[in-house]
């Protein structure tokens, strides 16, 4: 699904960027389950806000393991959090974004009773292109977990 949502923005946005999806060898995809809406709103600030005015930039996604628990980092080598050129509506709509991912989390970690935790920094890929770095720590819950 993530990957379809890649290629559409991709149609959206022509030739403003380019994508890499890795998946450790440890992790079977079929096998992960990972609730909806909680990587996509992630990467859909990655296309929106940082391959902004861009063309030729790079978007990474990254799954795997790290004790027992499912790691998502996405990285792009866009303009970063710390860009200034939006304006206070973008803001304000990135604001309330926030607060709903954050309502999400919460209620993942209520739900499974593990951790759940985010970050967002600036990746720092080049001065002109800081670029931003979103780690996710989410609990390995496999499907067979539900039969």
């Amino acid at each position: 699904m993530l990957e379809n949502y890649l290629k559409l923005q991709q149609l959206i946005y022509p030739e403003a960027f380019n994508y890499t999806i890795e998946l450790e060898d440890s992790l079977q995809k079929q096998d992960i389950l990972i609730p909806t809406m909680i990587i996509q709103p992630f990467v859909e600030n990655a296309v929106i806000h940082g391959m902004e005015d861009r063309k030729g930039g790079n978007i990474t996604i990254r799954f795997y393991s790290i004790n027992g628990s499912v790691q998502v980092d996405i990285e792009d080598d866009g303009n970063g959090i710390s860009y200034k050129g939006s304006d206070s509506k973008q803001q304000l709509h990135r604001s309330m974004s926030s607060g709903i991912i954050q309502e999400r989390f919460d209620f993942l970690r209520k739900s499974t009773k593990k951790q759940v935790n985010f970050e967002v920094t600036d990746a720092i890929a080049d001065a002109q292109h800081p670029g931003t770095k979103v780690k996710i720590s989410l609990p390995k819950v496999q499907s067979t977990d539900f039969s």
